[in-house]
């Protein structure tokens, strides 16, 4: 597996083929997403292979945006088969991975440890004290993709998102639990005020 060739060639993908308008979705959340598996991942003891197979799949899990903004998982499994035999990728590591890009669709429900690391790190910024930045750019892209219909109902999506969302590995509920309900809060007092505004 040749995972540093590899990341070279999608992140020279994604800085020239990404959609301007993905505000979130871009090669700074794919780095954020790597850093935080590796991050998260310290809390068990991975192998060598466990490790690559993690890291490609953070590498490749938003891959399917250069085709298409829905189901962009589904599109991001077939741009992986396609591309990772050409960098010494099995295609039982190809299954492995696949399936790891899946479980970063907030629809399915991640069953093991590499599965809960990369959920937990796509999501690692609900709680922290980025996630004001991160939503403002979140809510620009959603906008501009037409997925939100104003900011009342990107404040109503965020607070129902956030009362159900759950993090999966101790490291990931020991660091980020704390920040994640001050940041709830944050956005129920952000829509409250929006409201008194409208009164």
């Amino acid at each position: 597996m040749d995972y540093e060739n590899l990341s070279v060639y999608i992140f020279n993908l994604l800085e020239t083929e990404l959609d301007s308008r993905l505000y979130y979705h871009n090669v700074e959340h794919t780095l954020g997403v790597i850093n935080d598996c590796l991050l998260l991942g310290k809390q068990y003891e991975l192998n060598e292979q466990d490790k690559i197979i993690l890291k490609t799949a953070a590498l490749l899990h938003d891959i399917g945006f250069l085709k298409v903004y829905d189901q962009h998982e589904e599109q991001g499994c077939k741009i992986a088969v396609d591309i990772l035999p050409e960098y010494g990728y099995s295609s039982e590591q190809i299954a492995r991975i696949n399936r790891l890009i899946e479980v970063t669709n907030v629809f399915v429900k991640p069953e093991n440890e590499l599965e809960y690391l990369i959920t937990d790190a796509d999501l690692f910024y609900l709680g922290t004290d980025e996630f004001n930045r991160i939503s403002s750019n979140l809510f620009k892209e959603w906008s501009a993709f037409n997925m939100v219909n104003g900011i009342q109902d990107f404040f109503e999506v965020q607070i129902r998102f956030l009362e159900k969302h759950t993090y999966y590995t101790p490291l990931a509920k020991e660091l980020l639990n704390l920040q994640k309900e001050k940041n709830l809060q944050l956005v129920k007092d952000a829509l409250e005020d929006f409201m008194n505004r409208q009164s």
